[in-house]
């Protein structure tokens, strides 16, 4: 058996993940969830939720991330740009064979596309891999979510496959690719990261 994650605070150089607590992270975290009045808000079309119509419902939706026994749920604390940015979850924990999901990743428009998923990706597969032991962690997303698979396979996940009409979400039907990282991968990968987060 293997031990499961720590509800505990986990720290990068330029990221910080805290469990996720509605009192403390919900005013940024809500700017970030709905983004710039103009701006082209598509952060949660591959999600199972979203997007919020109100603060209210919002707020209920971390509510219900902070109870939930199946999962730890992060806040993303930015250290560049001094605020909460986004969320990242360890989800599908199975401590019996030491595997692990990565998984319900959302960041504010500003925070894409730069070091912070990168590095908050890698603080979490270092806690898992080299922490606890665990023997793979896994990355699944919808087919036509360009973005996620680029990310999955620029972070060292490995393409395992497309599982078809697995979900159906938003009335719609979602293939999920599905990607993983296993231990004896994680050396290589590691190097990469830091390769990456030094330059």
């Amino acid at each position: 058996m293997w031990q499961r994650p720590e509800r505990k605070t986990l720290e990068g150089n330029w990221v910080r993940l805290e469990i996720l607590d509605k009192d403390l992270h919900s005013e940024d975290l809500w700017e970030m969830a709905i983004g710039k009045p103009n701006e082209k808000n598509d952060i949660f079309q591959y999600m199972l939720y979203g997007p919020f119509s109100s603060k209210n419902e919002f707020q209920e939706w971390l509510e219900k991330q902070m109870n939930m026994i199946d999962r730890y749920v992060y806040a993303v604390y930015s250290k560049r740009m001094r605020k909460y940015v986004g969320v990242y979850s360890i989800l599908n924990i199975d401590e019996k064979y030491g595997r692990a999901e990565l998984g319900g990743i959302w960041y504010g428009k500003e925070a894409q596309k730069t070091e912070i998923n990168t590095e908050a990706s890698f603080v979490l597969l270092k806690y898992l891999f080299e922490s606890l032991q665990y023997r793979r962690v896994e990355w699944k997303c919808d087919n036509d979510n360009m973005a996620s698979k680029n990310a999955a396979i620029r972070l060292g996940f490995t393409d395992e496959g497309l599982f078809r009409k697995h979900m159906i979400v938003k009335g719609k039907n979602r293939d999920t690719a599905w990607y993983s990282i296993i231990d004896s991968d994680w050396n290589n990968v590691k190097n990469n990261f830091t390769g990456y987060l030094l330059r």
